[in-house]
């Protein structure tokens, strides 16, 4: 004779119980699933929203550089500050030469263009300092879709950087986004634009060309195709320590050690890692195109 489950409570939570780690597989999906679509929503936000200030980024001014320092300001979007390009510009130029050769200040904002920048308080603020050198990285759109505009504002910045004393040094950009046709064409317009202007142009967009060349499944870009992965930001802060301070001693593995300062990076994860393998054939890669853009005495 078999008794009927339903008429005991504990039987029905003895069901449950051993259907739990399924109920928990579940929820481990779902949170994996949730922090995916939060991380999607915060790109997403980025591009069509103005620069929220807890999306900031500004590396403070180095209130006692070393005398021999080079002074770098970078001026850009999240291109520029996904994974901390100019930090790990500063510290690659440090630990491949021994000597702490550059100080590097940045300010970017999430979608920015040069044309923000130039209307930003901040921005010019820090163009009243001194620098030795002054990094533009205008938005890709519209280095893409208004070039006369990207045009106006790099010759903006040139003469005003020059003026002050400084070289400005053009940040030539890339994504996986577009059809490789538009990516060849944008590539063709910086340089056109940087020839006019007598601008030294940083091809961190041939690096990470060549690099997926050599290996389709390099992990240069982020999901999204667009922003710097840890593999792009490491290459893109190897070409310009190398094309700012000349010959670099070849890395070994490399630990990103900068903090999360966004909340979709502390959701992927912190202090992401260069295998020795990686640095090597990012290495080669910005030895192969640093010809382009070191400086004559370099």
């Amino acid at each position: 004779m078999s008794i009927p489950s339903n008429g005991f409570p504990w039987t029905r939570e003895l069901s449950l119980w051993h259907r739990l780690p399924r109920v928990m597989a579940i929820d481990a999906r779902m949170k994996r699933a949730l922090r995916l679509v939060i991380v999607a929503q915060l790109i997403g936000l980025t591009l069509i929203l103005p620069p929220p200030k807890v999306l900031s980024f500004r590396r403070p001014v180095d209130p006692a550089p070393p005398p021999d320092c080079a002074r770098v300001l970078f001026l850009g979007n999240s291109l520029t500050f996904t994974h901390d390009i100019p930090a790990n510009t500063q510290r690659l130029a440090s630990l491949l030469t021994g000597a702490r050769s550059l100080c590097v200040t940045a300010h970017a904002e999430p979608g920015v263009t040069l044309e923000w920048h130039w209307n930003d308080p901040e921005t010019s603020r820090l163009l009243a300092e001194r620098w030795d050198y002054v990094v533009l990285q205008e938005q890709s759109e519209r280095a893409y879709d208004q070039p006369a505009q990207m045009d106006a504002w790099l010759t903006a910045f040139a003469q005003k950087i020059r003026h002050a004393g400084a070289e400005p040094l053009l940040f030539a950009i890339f994504s996986r986004q577009w059809p490789e046709e538009r990516r060849v064409e944008l590539h063709d317009r910086m340089r056109a634009s940087a020839r006019s202007l007598g601008l030294r142009v940083v091809p961190v967009d041939d690096v990470w060309t060549d690099i997926l060349r050599d290996d389709p499944s390099a992990p240069i870009l982020a999901a999204d195709g667009h922003h710097p992965a840890p593999y792009g930001a490491y290459s893109a802060a190897l070409l310009f320590a190398r094309c700012m301070v000349g010959p670099l001693n070849e890395p070994a593995a490399y630990t990103f050690d900068e903090p999360p300062r966004f909340l979709y990076r502390a959701l992927l994860g912190e202090h992401p890692q260069i295998a020795q393998r990686e640095g090597n054939a990012a290495y080669r890669a910005v030895e192969r195109r640093a010809v382009t853009c070191i400086a004559p005495n370099r």
